[in-house]
């Protein structure tokens, strides 16, 4: 059995590495995609929340002058803002900051006081972290206070978390859609390959096959020495995208093994079942 496992390596090699490559590039695609959905899903069940409470956003986005400076905001729009959210704040208007954290780490929505309003704008710098941080809730107020915040600087726009919460889900949803369809697209092509390989190393040591059931190999075990070497492209091209996910400062999470195996396990028998549907007959004697 080496020496017709050389012969069809020395023959078909460029399909093997066709093969290792597909395999390589479809676990690459699939995992880029799918971990990032994996690791997201939890922002985006905190944006969820967020967006079935009817909350809102602060943004914050400074323009550029001639020369690419950012424009900061100026002190009168600077005291402007403070009192505004000030006044939004004495009139019992449920204001939260954190909201960054919140969403990304699960921490805790802190709720913006007074006194931790004035600690901020007191200080030299405006924190546009602070701008981008603050969370509103419902209220049927919200229009015309954010009106006035909008008004002071065009850099401020107010967002409903509803909005946030559809622009996350469907950036990462539609990622792994795509990464879904490639992946199929690329399996298409490698079964293509597969099957190639299978019916041109058939022809090519289809006398020492028929020899081998001749002295007793067993049909099944022919079978089963067949997918053992077609399997081989599959499972080096899934290390080898390991070790280059490693190679580049990447990790893996719990997860991606789970996906990432049981797809490989499924091309394997896929290839198995394959395998036995056209080689049925073949190795008779």
């Amino acid at each position: 059995m080496k020496n017709i496992y050389f012969l069809i390596l020395k023959k078909r090699w460029f399909l093997f590495t066709i093969l290792f490559l597909l395999v390589f590039l479809t676990n690459s695609v699939l995992w880029n995609e799918s971990t990032q959905l994996i690791r997201r899903y939890p922002a985006i069940e905190r944006l969820k929340i967020e967006a079935d409470k009817g909350s809102y956003e602060s943004l914050y986005i400074p323009e550029a002058d001639e020369t690419g400076a950012l424009i900061s905001i100026s002190m009168e729009e600077r005291n402007e803002l403070y009192h505004t959210l000030l006044t939004a704040l004495r009139d019992g208007r449920a204001i939260y900051r954190n909201k960054i954290a919140y969403i990304e780490k699960g921490e805790k929505l802190q709720l913006l006081t007074a006194t931790k309003l004035k600690d901020v704008f007191s200080k030299e710098e405006l924190s546009e972290h602070f701008l981008n941080d603050i969370l509103f809730q419902k209220s049927r107020d919200n229009k015309e206070l954010f009106k006035k915040i909008i008004a002071i600087n065009q850099a401020f726009s107010i967002r409903t978390m509803k909005e946030s919460y559809q622009v996350e889900k469907d950036y990462y949803m539609n990622n792994f859609y795509f990464a879904v369809a490639f992946s199929c697209l690329l399996l298409t092509f490698a079964f293509f390959i597969l099957y190639w390989l299978l019916s041109a190393s058939i022809k090519i040591c289809q006398g020492e096959l028929r020899l081998l059931r001749v002295i007793g190999a067993g049909e099944r075990w022919l079978r089963g020495r067949f997918l053992i070497l077609f399997s081989i492209p599959i499972v080096m091209g899934f290390i080898g995208m390991v070790l280059f996910i490693f190679a580049i400062g990447l990790n893996f999470i719990w997860a991606d093994w789970i996906y990432l195996l049981v797809f490989n396990l499924l091309f394997i028998i896929s290839a198995h079942v394959n395998i036995s549907r056209h080689t049925k007959g073949v190795f008779n004697a």
